[in-house]
């Protein structure tokens, strides 16, 4: 593994400033305790604990955090803590939440967990289409930053996101909100939460609405592109991007002594498809998804004196639809043999009247068990015992006007004559002609964990967890943590972990389709990582942190282009590898004035070219000032430093500008009994903000849409918040 010839020395220097941590320390537990409200997470080792002891790089914002920095979605949520961006994908501008460099537009490397149940869709192997969250009813955000896999098992590749949701006692009475700004954006949601009789219930209703931003103008799409060589005139570039969406989220809570269960239902529809599937604008287009999640949960901590056994089973059913237009009304597109767009070897040139459309849904059904149980019965060990199965069913639907089974290529006029097509369907569901067929996937697994304190101030923690896939076979991830609490105020850890990442369902059993082809031999992408981590808390209202690390990841899954056609399958083709620093500190510098911030560099290499892996950021800032300068007014400001973003190898184009965003909020607080008001200033400098659009090679300018996916403008918001 390559590093710099600096971390190395980074590394040293770390080691003798905790070598050098001397001093007489007393009760431990007291001075900790001392300290305060320090955040508690239980995702590192599935046990609550705080974050500066927990064998792993951690990040936890609560309610009340999210609520100083005025963030909306979770997205806002995410991009504050070190070493992640969220950027967009090129499908309907679903985030990519980027860590520590490793950057791919469908961004399956994320483990995100509602309630410690994971939320993966097997399709894409992401979280789905336009998949934040919004944030009324999160008690609080559990980041580990870092391979997970050897706990959580697929999936926990570059880190993993556990969002916690407020249970009864945490709302403990009613509450109601509006919120109303920019782009017509309007929010509304009431929360419950109190005891029926023995039965603790929390309910709570979230709505969202806008017609998103329409100066995300997109000036040249790949329907520009065949204008161009063809000499029509039916792209809608130059065009604003497709960002409108209305959604609902309803949660139930319920827990009764040593039961649980959890229920979420999240409806989206008028979802816009953002810069269009085929990476032509389509005002008209949308998309609908209806996600159930219901878990139920079993939980006694005092089985027998020394077990605590919990057991959980789980529901998650996904039903995706879409209408809507690869290319325009108007297009004049060439046809290959199989009715599929082919610019390299066409049969006939076809004039699509109505546009080329194309409707692919997936219907997903995951069932979880899972039961994990803690041994606390020998001196100085806490062991961890885990094991489950996890089945997913997956069957598609597609309705279009073109491709095999729809469109007889070999019919076509040859050019010059044009064939004309209309807007006519054919559901070619439940036949050869679809564009994946129904699959299943199943999964076992079991898993150890050790807490051993091995010595005073010294505690290692040792997993390994065993996976088996009904489609691609074994897979086995450890990880080792050495926490050292050095002196009363620091904390040292050495942290190794390996992950997987298994191949999705469209990278394995994609047919029929105009651009990508699945692959059933590829393995699972891996990675195995090393960081150092210190928190240094040297006064009551100081905390510091810096984590170093490096990593290096192996059988990257790529589309790469089949020879003499207009289609890329994937392959285990990608190497990379990457190091960097991140630095934090948080200072309380008066009773009512807080600063906080954070810095991080990284370096990614794609090691099979030597070059920038590209796209994410190699240096970001983030900072929020959060100040009480009167009782109940609340002002915070916060910026945001995105710099020094590669393009990837062979891409022609520029590097990636970088920008600032800077936002503002002013709260008021008992305005009368129970009843507040912000103001929401989101971008406030109307920073024209861009992310990458993916690199194309055969694409003349580097991409299909050459100019980037601009960010939303300004926003100004106004809410209002009342409990009951």
């Amino acid at each position: 593994m390559k590093t710099p010839s600096t971390l190395p020395g980074i590394l040293v220097l770390a080691l003798c400033i905790t070598s050098n941590a001397n001093g007489e320390i007393g009760d431990e537990d007291d001075l900790v305790s001392a300290y305060g409200d320090e955040d508690i997470i239980s995702l590192a080792t599935g046990r609550s604990q705080p974050v500066s002891r927990a064998p792993a790089v951690a990040t936890v914002i609560t309610a009340k955090d999210i609520e100083a920095m005025g963030a909306t979605n979770l997205d806002q949520v995410l991009e504050t803590v070190p070493g992640i961006h969220v950027s967009l994908s090129s499908v309907r501008f679903s985030p990519i939440v980027s860590i520590r460099g490793i950057y791919t537009d469908k961004n399956p490397q994320v483990l995100m967990l509602i309630n410690g149940v994971p939320i993966t869709q097997v399709y894409f192997g992401d979280r789905g289409a336009h998949s934040t969250l919004p944030v009324a009813s999160i008690e609080r955000v559990e980041v580990v930053r870092g391979p997970g896999s050897a706990i959580f098992g697929a999936d926990a590749f570059s880190g993993v996101i556990n969002v916690i949701t407020k249970d009864a006692a945490s709302i403990n009475g009613a509450e109601g909100g509006v919120r109303y700004g920019s782009f017509d954006s309007k929010d509304a949601w009431a929360l419950y939460g109190g005891k029926w009789g023995e039965l603790d219930i929390a309910f709570t209703v979230e709505y969202h609405q806008t017609d998103g931003d329409d100066d995300r103008i997109i000036a040249s799409d790949s329907q520009s592109l065949f204008d161009s060589q063809i000499g029509t005139n039916a792209s809608r570039a130059p065009g604003p991007a497709s960002t409108g969406i209305e959604r609902a989220d309803i949660r139930l809570d319920l827990s009764y002594e040593d039961w649980r269960l959890r229920a979420w239902n999240r409806r989206q529809n008028d979802a816009g498809v953002g810069p269009g599937l085929a990476q032509a604008l389509d005002p008209t287009g949308f998309g609908e998804t209806d996600n159930y999640l219901v878990d139920l949960t079993f939980h006694d901590p005092a089985l027998t004196a020394y077990w605590d056994v919990s057991s959980r089973f789980s529901y998650m059913g996904i039903n995706s639809d879409s209408q809507q237009r690869l290319f325009p009304a108007g297009s004049v597109l060439p046809i290959g043999s199989d009715g599929n767009l082919n610019p390299v070897n066409p049969t006939g040139v076809v004039l699509f009247s109505e546009g080329m459309r194309g409707n692919p849904g997936v219907d997903e059904d995951h069932f979880r068990l899972d039961l994990a149980s803690f041994y606390s019965g020998y001196d100085d060990h806490r062991w961890r015992f885990s094991t489950g199965i996890h089945y997913v069913d997956l069957d598609p639907n597609e309705t279009k006007n073109f491709g095999p089974g729809v469109l007889d290529g070999d019919s076509l006029l040859p050019p010059p004559a044009l064939n004309t097509v209309d807007g006519t369907l054919t559901d070619v569901t439940g036949t050869s002609f679809v564009f994946l067929k129904p699959e299943d996937r199943t999964v076992y697994y079991v898993s150890l964990q050790d807490e051993w304190s091995f010595a005073q101030d010294w505690s290692l923690t040792g997993g390994l967890r065993y996976d088996h896939y009904s489609d691609f076979g074994d897979t086995i991830n450890p990880r080792l943590a050495l926490v050292w609490e050095t002196r009363h105020d620091l904390t040292t850890k050495f942290l190794y972990g390996q992950a997987f990442r298994p191949p999705s369902f469209a990278e394995l059993f994609d047919i029929n389709n105009p651009v990508i082809l699945g692959n059933p031999e590829l393995d699972p992408e891996t990675i195995n990582t090393l960081e150092l981590a210190l928190d240094y808390r040297p006064t009551f209202d100081l905390r510091t942190g810096m984590n170093i690390f490096a990593y290096k990841l192996d059988d990257l899954i790529r589309f790469v282009p089949d020879p003499g056609g207009t289609t890329s399958t994937a392959q285990n083709v990608g190497s990379q590898e990457g190091y960097g620093i991140e630095l934090e500190a948080e200072w309380k510098l008066t009773s009512d004035f807080t600063l906080a911030g954070n810095y991080a560099f990284q370096n990614s290499e794609d090691t099979d070219t030597n070059s920038n892996a590209g796209n994410a950021p190699k240096n970001q800032i983030y900072v929020i000032g959060k100040w009480e300068f009167i009782p109940n007014w609340m002002f915070s400001t916060q910026v945001l430093w995105i710099g020094d973003r590669k393009r990837v190898v062979n891409d022609p184009r520029s590097e990636i500008d970088e920008y600032t965003q800077v936002d503002l909020t002013l709260r008021r607080k008992n305005i009368i009994d129970g009843l507040s008001a912000a103001l929401l200033f989101h971008n406030v400098f109307n920073e024209s903000a861009f992310e990458p659009s993916p690199f194309d090679p055969a694409a003349p300018a580097g991409a299909l849409i050459p100019g980037d996916y601009r960010l939303s403008g300004r926003y100004i918001g106004g809410k209002l918040r009342y409990l009951f």
